[in-house]
C-alpha cells in the first residue's frame, strides 16, 4: 500500500537500530519467566504493529479507496514513537520486573543515541494499561486514540470489533 511505501525507509530504519540490539540486550541482562525464542518476540512485535496499523488502512465504510491525507501524515509522525512502543511491549512480555525496568533504561539511551527528537516531546506518545480487562488505551499528540484489546492471546484494535 502507497502509505506504507513512503515510511518504508523510516520503518526499515527504526528496526535496523533498534531490535538486534533490542534482543541482544534481553538476552544477556533480562531473566524470563517464560522461555522465548527471537523469532517470537519478533512476531509478537510484528502483530502488535499490524492491529496499530490497522487503523490507518481505507475506511470502507466511508468509501475510501486510499488512506485520508490526514492519515498518512499522522503514520509519518507517529511511526517513530509506535515502533519504540511496540518493541518495548512485545520483546518485554516475558521479562520480570527488574528486567523490564532494566529494557526500559536501555532502550532510552538508544533513543538519547540514535532519535533524542523522540524525546522532545514527551507527550507524543501516552500509554494506559488495564490489565484487568487486558487493554491498552494509546492517546497521540493529535488526541487520536487507539484502544487495543487482547483476545485469545491476540491484540485487536477495539473498534475493529464494533
Amino acid at each position: 500500500m502507497e502509505m506504507f511505501e513512503t515510511h518504508n525507509d523510516q520503518f526499515q530504519d527504526m528496526h535496523l537500530i533498534y531490535l538486534g540490539q533490542c534482543l541482544n540486550f534481553i538476552r544477556i541482562n533480562c531473566p524470563e519467566a517464560v522461555p522465548t525464542v527471537d523469532a517470537n518476540l519478533c512476531m509478537a512485535l510484528f502483530n502488535m504493529l499490524e492491529s496499530i496499523f490497522l487503523l490507518y488502512l481505507p475506511d470502507i465504510s466511508m468509501d475510501e479507496t486510499k488512506p485520508s491525507q490526514t492519515k498518512f501524515d499522522d503514520i509519518g509522525e507517529c511511526l517513530n514513537h509506535l515502533t519504540i512502543f511496540s518493541i518495548l511491549w512485545s520483546l518485554c512480555a516475558t521479562k520480570n520486573v527488574e528486567g523490564k525496568l532494566a529494557f526500559n533504561y536501555f532502550q532510552l539511551c538508544l533513543i538519547k543515541e540514535n532519535n533524542p527528537e523522540l524525546l522532545d516531546n514527551p507527550d507524543a506518545v501516552e500509554v494506559n494499561v488495564d490489565e484487568d480487562q487486558e487493554k491498552i488505551t494509546i492517546k497521540m499528540k493529535k488526541e487520536k486514540v487507539i484502544n487495543l484489546i487482547k483476545i485469545k492471546n491476540k491484540i485487536y484494535p477495539e473498534n475493529q470489533l464494533k
